[in-house]
Order: C-alpha cells, then structure tokens, then sequence
C-alpha cells in the first residue's frame, strides 16, 4: 500500500497502468464527504475516462444496499468497459462490485486526515462500532451499520493499493 497526499503524484502512479490502452476498473472508495468525488473528477479529467457514481444507483428514499439497483449498475460498468477504463466511485464500491460479480483493478481509498495526519473518519468508525455504547445520543441507522459491516469485512482503508489523504477542509 501506499500513501499519497497530492493529485499530482496519485495521477503520476496511475499513469504507469497504462489506462489508455489496456482497460482497467479504477474503484475510489471512502466515507461520505472525504473527497472521493473530487479524486474522480481530477482523474476521469486528466486520462479522459468516464466515472461511474455508486450514489447514483441508490434509491431515492435512503442509502441501503437492500434498495440499491444492482442490475443497472452492472450494466452501465460492462458498457462503459467495452470503450475504456472506468473509474467507479462510491461508498462501500467493493461490496457493490463484489455483489454484481466485477472487481477492481486498482482500488483507492481517500481518507480525511486532521493537520496531525490522524484519520478523521477512523473516530467515527469506532464510535459506530461500539454502537451499544451508553453514551452515543442515538443508534446508527441502516445506512450506518451497513457502513461499519463493510469496514469490518472488507478493511478497504488497509487494503487498498493507494491511500489518498486529504487534510480536512480541503477537499
């Protein structure tokens, strides 16, 4: 694994894949708000490759992977990967991709780190973890557990290739 904390270097890795000849799936996974959409965005900019948003195929009324549409995800990957690489991005994106029978060839996670490097997400996660807490002022909802069964099962923010992490406020 691998820690990068600029753009300019995680674009300067993944230039190595050769992306443009040889199609590669490209997942940038992360918790809400830590700048997954950005990564994306200065990635699919600078190789010219399309982005599949995971947020894009929840239902309306909630974030839950028993409402998500997997069939419509999975088409819309196939079909994007017959032209090029793809970048898919998204919250728990190697259980949705897992569940649809596709895999990532380079997985990114992006982390908020605080000015201490200290990952900023990683309270979050533990104080959902010990969601019997007495001192938590409300249980997690769905979208919560189903967030913190991924974490655990998955480890995505020790086994991606790359780390990227963003100081807080910058993303």
């Amino acid at each position: 694994m691998i820690v990068v904390h600029e753009l300019e270097k995680l674009q300067n890795l993944l230039a190595k894949l050769n992306l443009n000849s040889v199609k590669k799936l490209i997942s940038i996974d992360g918790f809400f708000g830590t700048g997954k959409s950005m990564v994306s965005a200065y990635l699919a900019q600078a190789f010219a490759l399309p982005v599949v948003y995971v947020d894009d195929y929840f239902a309306k009324d909630g974030k839950s992977l028993e409402l998500f549409k997997f069939e419509n995800f999975a088409a819309t990957v196939a079909k994007l990967r017959q032209g090029s690489s793809i970048i898919v991005d998204g919250i728990m994106v190697q259980d949705v991709l897992a569940r649809t029978g596709s895999r990532a060839d380079f997985f990114i996670y992006v982390k908020e780190v605080n000015r201490h490097g200290i990952w900023s997400n990683g309270f979050k996660l533990d104080k959902l973890i010990r969601s019997d807490d007495d001192t938590l002022p409300t249980k997690p909802d769905r979208f919560e557990d189903e967030l913190v069964e991924y974490h655990l099962r998955f480890r995505p923010h020790e086994r991606a290739d790359i780390i990227f992490e963003l100081i807080e406020g910058t993303a």
